[in-house]
């Protein structure tokens, strides 16, 4: 074919490459004419949704608005706060409106604690228990009048609260409940040589047994008889410590109080165990005592003739067998329960410890964080305990009520023991209102404008969800979620693994289960069930989402009536965490954490996966499209928060790429706090050490223009 420029080929060519360049041109007209359309209504429908008209003296006047969280930040933590600014130029008589847009904090992340474990302060204590029968003779001391006794069909009496009243006494069943003014009369525990009194010392040990174990934390308890041994390896679940303490009954026929405590140091074989610790609870009367290597029947050197074995009544040499366990670097406690506290007090001495100690005196001071700081206006409130108990200076408990969770249909009864115990476990601010649970399932109600304590309730403990004075606690040490309201009624429980609080209702997980609930009523309005246990739920306040993850690391993501929309795998075979969303382009994507890594997945695909290599996810937060990732890497010998070592990765959020790596301590690390007022993000340890972040540089942190509008007239 001919192809010279004159042919009429090529000029066909030219017209169809001219109507293309026509054609693609008025395509990009199209779209920016859209995009400008769609822009100018944007702008007019924040202007009317915040227009209000100013006051005639008025140059200037703003209005806000706030919405979803930007394109790139988590859902979850972030919200946009848009501003529209009026003005007027007086001399050309125009007026200028503009609106302008940042991010702004919806909540601060922060993640359930639980095990806040010292390796520094670590403290192992034995409870040994005197079960011979002489703890049920006379302690010289009557019974108090006004208390309520129960003798057990076993003999022993202890104090109780039957939720009853009892005038002289009942017999429900096998049990006898008593007053102790009756009991003085007609329930005398036998006469000793020494002592006179209606009360056993059984009934003075085991109260106070189980006020020590009732206010103990921070530390790992065993317990033994002199009688049996170990009966309760160690353990720092108190309930173990009191049922064991609950079983023992004081009724054997020798009292080998030294040859028994001789044998606990055998007991102690953590290596990373700072303080060891003996508390021995006894009448201090030894029979057929003494059988220990001949060199520490007197290793206190007090030439004691005592010390001497006698066949079939033994010795007394408990005060030096207290001394060799001192040089030991065990110490021994001693509790009498009985009045002649001269000897026992001397075994205390020698071993190192005090004589009927305090739960203060057993638990290290150790003063140290267990949840990230609360920032409240433009003030920071470090969470700090001490000697095992939440104890911040500067929390007032003047005045606060104290309560009680009763009955099994449950009640919240006031109670005359204002105090407390545990370390902070979770937080949850609502309003002015900050909300703690400890770690003996106690829940705090807080101030955050007088900083004082307002109220405490025994018996709910675990994770906090409160919303619009509903609160959601649990589950805790009794393994139920309980809803309460600012009444403090309790409107329902479940025995449930997790709970998720949403506007409206609330969610519960049991095992494969997951249960939309009414949330004044707990009826159950909608179910569903997976084939395999879920081991997380989150909230998506954008979409309205519930993200359920599954013990073997997939997601499912459903509508508000549980409705199926999405199951995403992460392929990491390894139980769900934690899930976030954040949206780019109209487009949401899935923060997805297991135990081994964390992916980020659109609805149909996995777009990358992060793995831990060891480390322990401690939470991830979505910022202008980079990902900040804290995970801990436990110590492979010594536990706690305060060994191995914290990391910070900020990853891109698309590819997965790591723009940076950064240690930030040994331990454990709390955090983000997000402090955007100072353009800041930073981390913190168990001592209130921290390192920062600056964000300034992020998108959305200063306030960016949206676009003007100019009005003449």
């Amino acid at each position: 074919m001919d192809t010279g420029s004159g042919s009429s080929g090529w000029v066909l060519v030219c017209v169809m490459i001219f109507l293309l360049v026509v054609q693609a041109s008025a395509v990009g007209i199209a779209e920016l004419v859209k995009y400008g359309t769609r822009s100018a209504k944007a702008f007019c429908d924040i202007e009317q949704g915040l227009y209000v008209e100013p006051s005639p003296a008025s140059g200037l006047d703003s209005r806000h608005l706030t919405l979803g969280a930007p394109e790139g930040w988590s859902h979850r933590y972030f919200m946009t706060s848009i501003e529209l600014r009026r003005s007027r130029c007086i001399d050309d008589n125009i007026e200028i409106k503009s609106a302008y847009w940042k991010v702004c904090l919806s909540c601060e992340p922060h993640r359930e604690i639980q095990n806040a474990w010292l390796w520094g302060c670590s403290t192992y204590i034995i409870v040994l228990v005197d079960d011979s029968e002489s703890m049920n003779w006379s302690s010289g001391a009557g019974y108090d009048p006004g208390i309520t006794y129960l003798k057990r069909p076993t003999g022993e009496v202890v104090k109780t609260s039957c939720g009853f009243d009892v005038q002289d006494f009942v017999k429900v069943g096998p049990l006898l409940y008593f007053k102790g003014e009756y009991g003085n009369s007609h329930f005398p525990a036998p006469l000793s040589s020494y002592f006179m009194g209606a009360m056993p010392r059984w009934t003075l040990a085991f109260g106070y047994l189980t006020g020590i174990v009732e206010g103990l934390d921070m530390v790992k308890v065993a317990v033994a008889t002199t009688s049996r041994g170990i009966i309760q390896p160690f353990t720092s679940d108190m309930r173990q410590v009191e049922a064991a303490i609950d079983s023992i009954h004081p009724h054997a026929v020798s009292s080998p109080l030294a040859h028994s405590l001789f044998s606990l140091k055998a007991e102690f074989k953590d290596k990373c165990v700072q303080n060891r610790y003996v508390l021995l609870v006894t009448d201090g009367d030894e029979l057929k005592d003494g059988d220990v290597p001949d060199d520490i029947k007197d290793f206190d050197m007090d030439s004691d003739p005592m010390d001497k074995y006698v066949e079939g009544l033994g010795s007394r040499c408990l005060d030096d067998v207290a001394s060799y366990l001192k040089s030991m670097d065990v110490r021994v406690f001693v509790k009498g329960a009985c009045p002649d506290e001269t000897f026992l007090r001397e075994v205390a001495r020698k071993g190192g410890g005090i004589y009927s100690p305090a739960r203060q005196d057993l638990v290290p001071e150790c003063v140290f964080i267990s949840q990230m700081p609360v920032i409240y206006g433009a003030e920071e409130l470090e969470l700090t305990n001490c000697h095992g108990v939440f104890s911040p200076k500067w929390l007032s408990t003047d005045g606060a009520m104290s309560y009680e969770l009763e009955g099994e249909k449950p009640i919240i009864a006031k109670k005359s023991d204002t105090g407390f115990s545990g370390v902070v476990v979770d937080t949850c601010v609502d309003g002015a209102t900050l909300y703690c649970s400890t770690s003996r399932d106690y829940l705090l109600s807080m101030d955050l404008e007088s900083k004082a304590l307002k109220w405490m309730i025994h018996g709910l403990g675990g994770k906090i969800r409160a919303l619009n004075d509903t609160i959601v606690v649990g589950p805790g040490k009794d393994g139920f979620v309980y809803v309460i309201n600012s009444d403090l009624k309790v409107l329902w429980k479940a025995n449930c693994a997790l709970a998720l609080l949403t506007p409206g209702c609330v969610y519960t997980v049991n095992g494969a289960d997951i249960e939309k609930r009414d949330m004044n009523t707990g009826e159950i309005y909608s179910l569903f069930s997976a084939g395999m246990d879920f081991s997380s739920i989150d909230y998506d306040p954008f979409y309205g989402f519930v993200i359920a993850g599954t013990s073997s690391g997939d997601f499912y993501v459903f509508d508000a009536e549980l409705g199926l929309h999405y199951i995403i795998n992460t392929y990491s075979d390894s139980p769900a965490q934690d899930a976030g969303v954040f949206t780019w382009r109209k487009k949401p994507y899935f923060v997805l954490a297991t135990d081994m890594g964390l992916s980020v997945n659109t609805t149909d695909s996995l777009l990358w996966y992060h793995p831990f290599d060891g480390c322990s996810y401690t939470g991830a937060v979505v910022m202008d499209s980079r990902i900040y990732l804290g995970t801990w890497k436990r110590s492979d010998t010594c536990q706690g928060i305060d060994a191995g070592k914290s990391f910070l990765d900020i990853l891109d959020a698309f590819t997965g790429d790591k723009l940076e790596r950064e240690v930030l301590f040994q331990g454990m690390a709390f955090g983000p706090v997000i402090d955007l007022a100072s353009s800041q993000v930073y981390y913190v340890n168990w001592k209130g050490d921290r390192v920062s972040k600056d964000i300034s540089g992020l998108r959305g942190i200063h306030y960016s223009t949206l676009g003007k509008c100019l009005k003449r007239g």
